[in-house]
């Protein structure tokens, strides 16, 4: 469902807060937190500099995740 070849998080629809949080497998108040914080992944406030809906780009998720693999030899 998530695989993504070049070109191909374009067709894919923007995620709720909710949906992020279920692919990263953490909570939406997780997310929150993250937002806050200035930690987690990118995210787009879709109404502007108010508490409008805050929506995700799954590639920016993947793109997220991407950057905290860790070798396990670099990690010791």
């Amino acid at each position: 469902m998530w695989g993504m070849g070049r070109g191909a998080a374009a067709s894919q629809p923007l995620l709720s807060t909710y949906e992020a949080a279920a692919f990263l497998r953490r909570s939406a108040r997780t997310l929150q937190g993250w937002r806050r914080d200035g930690v987690g992944p990118r995210f787009i406030r879709a109404s502007g500099a108010g508490r409008g809906s805050v929506l995700y780009d799954p590639a920016d998720l993947l793109a997220w995740v991407a950057s905290h693999k860790v070798d396990p030899e670099v990690a010791l």
